[in-house]
């Protein structure tokens, strides 16, 4: 059931589309990727931003290009202002400006050169040589070299609460040559280099420190702390190796929390706010701003307990995927801010197969399933008869109590399930409640949502002692194929059979990426290529009208 708040979302947001100022959300339409991209290509997609959402030139504007001004968004009171240490998340995405890494994740979720140029692996997928780029310098003025990247993975190999402490521990050496980098790992992974887009800091002397670090990074923007308080600068690197911004200056207010950042937003105190928040669409006006939606790895899914006798069945999985309706959720609940999905291979990568990566709701399909195993629709319920027994599709659907979208969500898939004859009811729990019946497997179903690693490692979900109660030979050995593929073209065709498998055997049902939300006055111009770990991804491209 939608409630009162997200109504009102749903009222604002019609009205912006009649007056023809929304700009579209990231599309799910996968028809203009890149066939046959290697490692070290560069494949933009910008979102552009723009007031003229129906025009023929949608990347065009009407404003030039001009350089100057500034514009300030927010963080929070640093944990620390070293980008590898700290675990504020607003405090490493304001970082992300002034530091750059090896690579950058795009929106469709592909790769494109930073710091490295290009990379090469190695048949077994154990061993990556990277060229790093030359005429690179720190703000301080000094060089950067293979010496750095090597001091910043051994700084995070020492920093075992370092946010990015899995990027780094399948590597077992570095090697360095001038501006070539050998890595080895430990276990076989093709996807490696998704890791790889974590800050690279500036080699020092000794180990580095949470207190009194000072910001010195290689990127568009060089760190200024004028001794203000409850805030910092970030002012335009001239010679950033990737040209030069248009903006003279980023002011980063230091604010208190994400509800006081949306009402700085609202007030015209800061011009970029990313939100979370499902009642973002009350802190916009519909005459100054407007917002677009940003990718995440944040996967929702209803998750299966296997060792259920009744859910172990596949026609049974099978047909629950069928029934569920994707589409209204992610209309009617998320307000269209997501994109469905039935696999962990989201619909805005251009690893995404078209053809077997996403299965359609087709009630029709999912009675066939049944019936063709011997289920028959019985007093509202679909039942089997084996010998002397009796089955039931009658489940309960968990969920933690303090989660209203998620209630949400589960509220829609009961009444499916429902209507279609496979009886649920929901239980809901507290969070500790919830943990503690999943991670014991007492539960039915459940709704959950994991937050995917840049490499897509999956095996954590269905390897051994997994919390759905999961075994399949034939999905651990797609997801081993995809971590040995090191061609683009075997890489592609191994991800097509993980997605097509996966929508056979639906170890769990897949409902939806969540995409958090950048709002902006109308006021800028230029493009935002904002993904999860990078919200403000090319700033240095934004400019004033």
């Amino acid at each position: 059931m939608v409630n009162s708040k997200i109504k009102k979302i749903r009222n604002f947001i019609a009205l912006i589309i009649c007056i023809g100022i929304i700009l579209s959300l990231s599309s799910c339409d996968n028809s203009d990727k890149k066939d046959g991209k290697n490692q070290d290509s560069n494949i933009n997609v910008e979102h552009t931003i723009e007031t003229e959402k129906d025009s023929e030139n949608a990347n065009t504007s009407d404003f030039a290009p001009a350089y100057g001004g500034s514009i300030a968004i927010f963080s929070y009171k640093p944990d620390t202002l070293c980008p590898i240490l700290t675990n504020n998340n607003a405090n490493m995405q304001m970082l992300n400006i002034v530091y750059d890494g090896l690579v950058d994740i795009e929106r469709d979720m592909s790769l494109s050169p930073s710091l490295a140029v290009n990379w090469n692996i190695s048949d077994d997928a154990k061993t990556f040589n990277i060229t790093l780029r030359d005429n690179v310098f720190w703000h301080d003025g000094s060089s950067f070299t293979g010496d750095d990247v090597k001091y910043t993975i051994e700084q995070i190999k020492l920093n075992k609460d370092s946010y990015y402490a899995n990027n780094v521990s399948n590597i077992s050496s570095v090697k360095v040559q001038g501006l070539s980098l050998e890595i080895r790992l430990r276990e076989e992974n093709s996807e490696f280099m998704r890791l790889m887009s974590f800050p690279i800091i500036k080699k020092q002397a000794g180990n580095v420190s949470k207190e009194g670090f000072i910001p010195n990074g290689t990127g568009a923007f060089r760190y200024e702390d004028r001794n203000e308080g409850n805030m910092y600068h970030l002012v335009r690197n001239d010679s950033w190796w990737n040209g030069k911004a248009y903006l003279d200056e980023v002011t980063v207010k230091l604010l208190p929390d994400k509800d006081t950042a949306l009402y700085s937003f609202s007030s015209g105190a800061i011009q970029l706010a990313p939100s979370e928040n499902s009642d973002w669409g009350r802190f916009i006006d519909s005459t100054s701003d407007s917002y677009f939606g940003i990718p995440t790895n944040k996967f929702t899914f209803v998750g299966i307990n296997n060792t259920n006798n009744v859910l172990k069945r596949d026609e049974v999985r099978q047909a629950m995927s069928l029934v569920i309706n994707r589409d209204e959720i992610v209309s009617d609940i998320l307000m269209s801010n997501g994109s469905t999905a039935s696999t962990p291979i989201c619909r805005d990568s251009y690893l995404f197969d078209s053809e077997n990566g996403y299965k359609e709701r087709n009630t029709d399909e999912a009675l066939k399933c049944l019936t063709d195993n011997g289920w028959e629709y019985k007093d509202g319920c679909c039942e089997l008869r084996e010998r002397t027994k009796v089955y039931k599709l009658k489940f309960e659907i968990l969920i933690n109590e303090e989660n209203a979208v998620r209630e949400q969500i589960a509220s829609a898939i009961s009444k499916q399930l429902n209507e279609f004859g496979i009886k649920t009811e929901i239980k809901k729990v507290s969070f500790e409640n919830y943990e503690k019946q999943i991670n014991s497997k007492k539960y039915d179903l459940f709704i959950g949502t994991y937050k995917l690693s840049e490499d897509n490692d999956f095996r954590f979900m269905f390897e051994k002692g997994n919390i759905f109660g999961f075994s399949d030979d034939d999905i651990n050995e797609t997801m081993r194929n995809i971590r040995l593929s090191v061609t683009e073209d075997g890489k592609k065709q191994a991800y097509s059979s993980f997605q097509k498998l996966f929508n056979v055997k639906n170890p769990i049902i897949g409902i939806c990426f969540e995409n958090d939300v950048m709002l902006y006055k109308t006021t800028l111009d230029g493009q935002l290529s904002s993904v999860y770990n990078d919200i403000y991804k090319d700033l240095d491209k934004i400019y004033i009208k």
